[in-house]
């Protein structure tokens, strides 16, 4: 069981003791103090905010992190973990977003495999919360709809009966990019 409400909805405390929240907010993830923050790595305007924010010590614990991985790639579906360094988040989920023009099914199901990826990262590492931006729908072209629909899903599924993460916030960088997440995630609810 879960809730979706706006950032400061106010629950009774024994609903907040029980449902994991999913929150859909307008803001900038870099700003973010929940346990992780997801940084879709690659160049986009939420990695160079990130990047930024989080100061020179980030760029160079991502690239020791991709180092390690064989091949040395940081590849979709894939997530690595940093510090947040300079950022109010402990943790940094680094995942590589899918390019949509490439393969658009590929896409779809590397989309899929990020935000799966992140929440269970985000299980195994203890956390409580975590907040997602809405990954690849940027400079890597995944149209908004399709993206939303595939995002709230995967969420709304992966934290469906576990009790490990309490709170799952998309930080979203506007009205219409909210409307269209709080949309795609109430037709996920409806079919429930």
């Amino acid at each position: 069981m879960f809730a979706i409400g706006p950032r400061g909805r106010k629950l009774s405390p024994a609903l907040a003791q029980t449902l994991p929240l999913l929150e859909l907010a307008i803001g900038d993830v870099t700003l973010e103090a929940t346990d992780a923050i997801v940084n879709p790595s690659g160049g986009g305007q939420v990695d160079q905010a990130v990047q930024r924010t989080a100061g020179p010590a980030l760029d160079a614990a991502l690239r020791e992190r991709i180092a390690e991985l064989a091949p040395p790639r940081l590849m979709p579906g894939q997530i690595v973990v940093t510090s947040g360094f300079e950022l109010r988040t402990k943790h940094v989920l680094h995942c590589a977003p899918p390019i949509y023009a490439d393969d658009p099914v590929r896409a779809r199901t590397e989309l899929e495999a990020s935000h799966a990826e992140a929440l269970r990262v985000a299980r195994r590492l203890g956390l409580t919360s975590i907040s997602i931006p809405a990954i690849a729908t940027g400079a890597h072209r995944f149209p908004l709809p399709e993206a939303a629909v595939i995002a709230t899903r995967v969420v709304i599924e992966g934290i469906r009966g576990q009790t490990t993460l309490r709170l799952v916030r998309f930080v979203l960088d506007g009205p219409a990019t909210l409307d269209i997440y709080a949309d795609a995630a109430r037709r996920h609810l409806a079919l429930r």
